[in-house]
């Protein structure tokens, strides 16, 4: 790979002083984007998992009533029941008694959800018992860590980010990114400012990799920032819940389209709050990738509005294709933003592909990503001033 030394006696200034630069300006075009767009995800996506939890609180209270008035006409049709009508009827006090216990208390009972985990598996035979298996482990764990019941109030504090960074609503900050970094190089040659960047360039090769760097860097602190607001908001708005409560990552799929099934119950359990560290990391390292990708496509195009729609597709084509079902599809860079839905098995199960796992998303984006650099450095050491 050649690249262009930059004008005679131009030297050659150590790379952290170049990230710093692009940094610089980065924050100067873009910096009501991020602030804006940073606060507008987390108190939106926040009052959207508050209105659902409220959904659901209004629906448990629907229930508790139901319930109640129907344990009064049990009651009222014991009094004149006798023999073994009258003691079926005392059963099925007992088990209503005990659902609105659980409804009133907003919570699960996790012994009792155990035990009814316990009986559907010993009705169940081949694989079809691996999902229940699954369920079993966490009743377990949160038996071995204290917790007998699970609150309902878990899209608040600990909760939320792992939901919005580890799910789809990690799209919605790949739409972020885009909008910050696509003019990246696109604007600079739209503007007509690349010359004088050139003129002051030691290096092109490092001057693109300090710009790849800038954006990876700001993206990093949208990810972080867009984690800490939700878990302060959320947990102001919702209860902050436990960070002990886990959840299960590490389940393999596998079957054809027509017969789709578990094949394995080697899992991994996390708590909660690691299950939250985990999303961020996994959203760093996938939105990481894709500010790379989308510097790389900038230094292509000589239109930021271009860059736009070609970023704003190829987010979409994720969206679009999985219903395909092909093999293909895992060579999407859109379709792992996701990467916590690889490790928890919710891509697969989208997907209905064995293959979409954590591994294969992981190799997929390096892939991307070492293509982006090798292709947008030469491509950005060629370009005409």
């Amino acid at each position: 790979m050649t690249s262009d030394p930059g004008p005679a006696g131009a030297l050659r200034a150590p790379l952290w002083a170049v990230v710093k630069n692009e940094w610089v300006k980065l924050w100067a075009r873009k910096r009501w984007v991020l602030i804006l767009g940073l606060a507008a995800m987390v108190v939106v996506g926040t009052l959207f998992a508050a209105n659902t939890a409220s959904q659901v609180a209004q629906s448990t209270q629907a229930q508790a009533g139901a319930l109640a008035l129907n344990i009064g006409q049990l009651k009222a049709q014991m009094a004149q029941a006798r023999g073994k009508a009258r003691q079926q009827d005392q059963i099925q006090l007992v088990q209503m008694q005990q659902q609105l216990t659980q409804l009133e208390s907003q919570g699960v009972t996790v012994r009792a959800n155990l035990a009814s985990n316990r009986s559907a598996l010993a009705q169940l035979t081949g694989v079809s018992r691996y999902p229940i298996e699954i369920a079993i482990q966490a009743d377990r764990y949160d038996l071995a860590h204290g917790i007998t019941t699970m609150s309902s109030r878990t899209d608040g504090g600990w909760m939320l980010p792992g939901i919005v960074l580890g799910g789809a609503g990690v799209i919605a900050l790949g739409f972020l990114v885009l909008l910050v970094v696509v003019d990246n190089v696109a604007g600079e040659r739209q503007g007509a400012t690349i010359p004088l960047m050139f003129l002051h360039a030691g290096n092109r090769v490092q001057t693109f990799m300090g710009k790849a760097v800038a954006v990876v860097l700001a993206t990093w602190g949208l990810v972080v920032g867009a984690a800490l607001g939700f878990f302060v908001l959320g947990g102001l708005m919702m209860g902050f819940g436990s960070p002990v409560e886990p959840e299960v990552v590490g389940a393999q799929y596998g079957g054809a389209v027509t017969n789709f099934t578990y094949v394995s119950s080697h899992v991994t359990i996390l708590s909660q709050a690691g299950f939250d560290v985990w999303a961020v990391v996994l959203a760093c390292l996938s939105l990481g990738v894709w500010a790379v990708l989308l510097v790389g496509v900038s230094t292509f195009l000589s239109s930021s509005g271009l860059a736009t729609g070609i970023g704003a597709a190829v987010i979409l084509s994720a969206q679009f294709l999985a219903q395909l079902h092909s093999p293909l599809l895992l060579g999407d860079p859109a379709l792992h933003l996701s990467l916590m839905e690889s490790w928890d098995g919710s891509l697969a199960n989208q997907l209905q592909m064995g293959s979409a796992t954590l591994t294969t998303g992981a190799l997929v984006l390096a892939g991307w990503a070492i293509a982006a650099l090798g292709v947008g450095s030469w491509k950005f050491s060629h370009l005409e001033p």
